[in-house]
């Protein structure tokens, strides 16, 4: 009779568990890894969270960032993505948490309840997916604009006086 009791506190604390916790904290919590490439590689790369204003991190493509989904509770993460790179246009992107529908919505219908839904998954983050998961940055040169000193002149010989004319013999 003890090794049956144990085995029915055992489920019970296993499906106690599974509602007292965020669905989407369980199947898809924690930071998000955001893929970040260019063409040609080696851009440098700056992560701004829009949230704080605090750069994340620099780094240089290819690169995998990893971001927080949230930024506090029921609060998505925000972020602004800067590639530069000498004789290129710099390319701005922005990554934002969207709502994380299979694990949040559904997932807390089904086994999180309230709250997972109202407090667990909204304080992890969970809650949101952040998009796009993947940046790739075809980079664009810059127009070319002659160095200071060494502008180019033409001159219609027709319209200049005689004497300003080199004539080569």
């Amino acid at each position: 009779m003890s090794s049956r009791i144990d085995i029915q506190t055992v489920i019970g604390l296993f499906f106690a568990s599974i509602v007292a916790s965020g669905c989407a904290t369980i199947i898809d919590g924690g930071p998000q890894s955001i893929q970040i490439s260019s063409d040609p590689t080696g851009a440098d790369i700056t992560v701004l969270n829009m949230n704080t204003g605090d750069i994340v991190t620099q780094s240089a493509t290819p690169y995998t960032a990893v971001l927080e989904r949230g930024a506090g509770y029921f609060t998505r993460g925000m972020y602004q993505i800067t590639l530069n790179m000498p004789g290129y246009k710099e390319q701005t992107f922005i990554v934002e948490g969207a709502v994380n529908i299979g694990p949040y919505v559904f997932g807390n219908i089904l086994a999180g309840g309230p709250i997972g839904s109202l407090i667990v998954d909204p304080i992890t983050g969970a809650m949101w997916k952040l998009e796009p998961t993947s940046i790739h940055s075809l980079m664009s040169q810059e127009d070319t604009v002659p160095e200071q000193g060494k502008e180019l002149a033409l001159v219609i010989t027709t319209d200049a006086p005689e004497t300003a004319i080199e004539r080569n013999p």
